[in-house]
Parts: structure tokens; C-alpha cells; sequence
């Protein structure tokens, strides 16, 4: 189907696609002034307008039917059925998402008052999703040194997935970006939409560990077969969120760019929880972290963080059960960890501080240079964060991963691992996070949360503070 702009007001024609989608709301509510002229025009053109835009809106929204078994956390009812014929009734249970606790490292939660939680628990499970051996990847193992690119520049070409999705070339569902809230987080209409006027989005992973929307008739037929005490269609969301400028690694990002990664994040955050309350959902533990490179997870070069929901609303995980438990003791031992450190006690760990956080060198690491920053303000998480602290964090993580880049024994592939208290918790929390370089681990590190380390964290803080990163 054809749109002849001419026909209608000018400007719209120069609307991002986004502004499109949503300015029938606009100008029902009168926020944005579209239409000039006389009332009786203006009425007619408003009318036409609305019908317009909505035949658009369509053009632009993948098909309900047309979204593939699984992506975006979607099963539909016609999804499912066409599996079912293609592989067999049982073979197609088996691909929608579970989650599934280890019997042998799971514990039913225990309150402070020895009060024990009897559908909820904390140890390790697995997530079984049949969609993650189909993510697009872009390593191709060598290692290159790719400087940064614009994908509003012709003369480049990189990696196809992000700048595709941000020309609006490529269907996806946006949830943020580094200022509002845009689409519904349980949202099942993937579109095109255009977001280069945006320095950094949210979007709902297109490959996901959870199931997000799951037709009625599907889990009818699912629950007998998979659900028990153990085990259970798994029910979350899985966020995505870009520059929309390509980078690959945090230091060569502009700091208000990785700022604006960390804003589009809260806000995000802030919608689903919204959402989710909504749905009566209260305890919602969440997974924030990056994978820069390919040795640690990253499967796409384009700089990218995840965010992994979990709406199960049946516990968390064993090392958030240790953090909130030690977070618990310290509370009746001294006060928070955080909040207690003097920065004359960490001498021999310290490496830099700004306005809102610390960055120190890991006393007991897990993994041989392996860094801390935490927040100076006690805050369980970085939902209510404003652009300063986000600035901050982007400023310490940029001098972090200069520094780490100063040491040859350094591993360029890291992870950045961000822990915040599960949302609904009123537990004791302190919102921290590591840097964790790629290191190759053997028994003894697998066997228990131990590590033999080969330096001494004093070298270590030596080693970093030499490459002059820190000022």
C-alpha cells in the first residue's frame, strides 16, 4: 500500500518514524500542534489524520501471526501449532522457555527470623531457551581494532543488526530511550521504527531466556508437561540496550553516551515495574551487565548491555542470596561495607573517585585484576539515579577499562556486572559493581566461589595506577 505525503499536513512528512506512530495521541491531547487553519479544517484534517497515521501504524507493525515461534518472548498460538507439526507435540514443548532449579544447590528462602518461604527459593537454576542458538553473532575470532563508526555514514560498514534496528530498517520493540518510556514492556507488536534522533535505546531482546507474551492456549496445553515443584514455563523479560552510535568498547565511548546507556536502562526498569505491579507482580530480581567481547558472552560487536527480568516471582538466585545475607549481618556488625570504607583503610586497593562513586581494586578477587565501584550514596539500586551520577559512573567505568587496557597480562575481552537489590525486596542493599577481565578458570574455581590468584591485589592496584589512567 502506497502513502501519498502530499495529502497530508507537511509536518508530519518530517516526523521521525516513532513521532508517526504516536501522534494521533498528540493531537487528541493537544501536546503537539500539528494542524493550523480555520476549527472546521482543522477538525477534518485531524480526523483524516487519525485514519491515516493508523493505516501507517499497521505498515510499519510486524503481523501478529507473522512473528516467528519465540522471538521477543512471544508465543502464539499459530507459532506453536506450526512447531507442533513441524517436529512433533513433545519436541515442541520442549522449546518453550523453562526454568528449571538444581535440587542439589537450591534452598527454600530463609527470613532473618528464621521463617522459611515455601514457594520461594535461592540457589542455582537454569534458564532453557531454544532461541539463543539462533542469535546473529559478528565475531569471526580475530582479533581487530575498529574505530568508531557512524551508521549515518555511507562510507562504513558495520555490523548490520543495531543500525538496521535504529534506521528503522529492521522490526524490534523500543522501550526507552535515554528520556521516556515508549512501548508497553509486554508489548507483542515488533515495528519499524526510526531512532536515530536518540543517543541510546532500550529494546526488548529479539532472543530471549524468558517467555514474555504466551497465548492462553499454549500454556493450556504446556503446564501438564512442565510444570512442578522444580520447574516451570519461564515467564521475563529481556532488555537490550545500545548507543545508537557504533562503539565497541567502552573507552571509546563519550561519556554522556555511556551515560545516556545507563539512563534509557533505569528508565526502562521503571516501566516494567510499573507494568508488572500492574500484573500483581511484586518480586522482580533483575541482571544488569555487559559483555565486551567475545570471550565473555558478547555475540555482536556493537557495543550493547542486557538486562535479564525475572517474573517468576520464585526467588533469586544463590549469589544474591549470599549478597542480601551479608548485606543483613553487616547491618547489626558495623553498618553497610560500603558506607563504613574509609578511603585511608583501602590505600593500599584505591584507584579513583568522582562526586558519586569509588573505584578500588578487589581485595579477594575472583579473577586476577578484578575491580570494584560502588555508589557513596547507600541506594539499593540505579533506578532513581539522575544524568550527574550516571555521568559519574560512565567516567569511572571509561578510566577503568583504560587502565586494564595499560596491562599486557590483561585480557581485552571483560565483563561489567552490576548488583542491585531485586525490586519489591526491603532487604538491606548497597548497589555496587565489578569489572571482571576474561580469565580462563579451572576445577578449583568451578568446584566452589574461590579462585587461586596469581598477583597480589597490592600489584595489582600498582600495576594500574602506573598507566596514568587515573590522573
Amino acid at each position: 500500500m502506497s502513502i501519498v505525503l502530499a495529502k497530508i499536513p507537511l509536518a508530519i512528512s518530517f516526523l521521525p518514524v516513532r513521532e508517526i506512530s504516536h501522534c494521533s495521541v498528540h493531537i487528541i491531547d493537544g501536546h503537539r500542534d500539528l494542524f493550523n487553519g480555520a476549527p472546521a479544517r482543522k477538525s477534518l484534517l485531524t480526523a483524516f489524520g487519525w485514519v491515516l497515521l493508523g493505516i501507517m501504524d499497521k505498515e510499519l507493525i510486524m503481523p501478529r501471526q507473522a512473528i516467528p515461534f519465540g522471538h521477543w518472548g512471544i508465543i502464539t498460538e499459530e507459532a506453536f501449532a506450526g512447531l507442533v507439526k513441524e517436529s512433533g507435540f513433545e519436541h515442541a514443548v520442549r522449546k518453550i522457555f523453562q526454568k528449571r532449579w538444581d535440587p542439589i544447590m537450591t534452598n527454600h528462602i530463609k527470613l532473618v527470623q528464621d521463617i522459611y518461604l515455601p514457594d520461594k527459593f535461592s540457589g542455582d537454576y537454569t534458564l532453557i531457551s531454544a532461541l539463543r542458538d539462533q542469535r546473529p553473532t559478528e565475531h569471526n575470532g580475530i582479533v581487530e581494532v575498529v574505530k568508531h563508526v557512524s551508521p549515518r555514514d555511507s562510507q562504513h560498514e558495520p555490523p548490520k543488526v543495531f543500525p538496521e534496528i535504529v534506521a528503522g530498517k529492521r522490526h524490534a520493540i523500543l522501550i526507552s530511550d535515554e528520556h521516556q518510556s515508549v512501548h508497553s514492556p509486554f508489548s507483542d507488536e515488533p515495528r519499524l521504527e526510526v531512532m536515530t534522533s536518540d543517543k541510546a535505546v532500550t529494546l526488548i531482546n529479539r532472543y530471549p531466556s524468558y517467555g514474555r507474551v504466551i497465548d492462553e492456549a499454549v500454556l493450556r496445553q504446556a503446564r501438564p508437561l512442565i510444570e512442578n515443584e522444580m520447574t516451570k514455563i519461564s515467564k521475563g523479560i529481556n532488555l537490550v540496550t545500545i548507543p545508537t552510535d557504533y562503539y565497541e568498547r567502552i573507552e571509546q565511548m563519550p561519556p554522556e553516551l555511556l551515560s545516556a546507556m545507563f539512563s534509557s536502562q533505569a528508565i526502562a526498569m521503571q516501566h516494567v515495574e510499573r507494568h508488572a505491579n500492574r500484573l500483581g507482580i511484586r518480586y522482580i530480581p533483575f541482571d544488569l551487565f555487559f559483555n565486551v567481547g567475545q570471550k565473555v558472552g558478547g555475540s555482536l560487536k556493537w557495543l550493547h548491555s542486557q538486562t535479564f527480568i525475572d517474573l517468576n516471582q520464585d526467588g533469586h538466585g544463590r549469589t544474591m542470596e549470599e549478597i542480601l545475607r551479608a548485606f543483613e549481618f553487616q547491618k547489626g556488625h558495623g553498618g553497610c561495607c560500603f558506607c563504613t570504607m574509609k578511603k585511608k583503610d583501602m590505600a593500599d586497593f584505591f584507584l579513583y573517585e568522582n562526586d558519586s562513586l569509588i573505584l578500588y581494586v578487589n581485595p579477594a578477587p575472583q579473577t586476577n585484576f578484578e575491580t570494584i565501584f560502588a555508589f557513596k550514596q547507600h541506594i539499593p539500586d540505579m533506578l532513581t539515579l539522575h544524568q550527574k551520577e550516571f555521568m559519574d559512573l560512565a567516567d569511572v567505568l571509561v578510566r577503568d577499562f583504560t587502565a586494564l587496557n595499560g596491562v599486557s597480562a590483561v585480557d581485552p575481552d571483560r565483563n561489567i556486572l552490576v548488583y542491585q537489590r531485586p525490586l519489591g525486596y526491603s532487604s538491606a542493599f548497597h548497589v555496587f559493581g565489578k569489572v571482571v577481565p576474561y580469565e580462563i578458570k579451572g576445577g578449583k574455581e568451578r568446584i566452589d566461589n574461590s579462585r587461586v590468584a596469581q598477583y597480589h591485589p597490592k600489584s595489582i592496584t600498582e600495576y594500574l595506577r602506573k598507566t596514568g589512567a587515573f590522573g
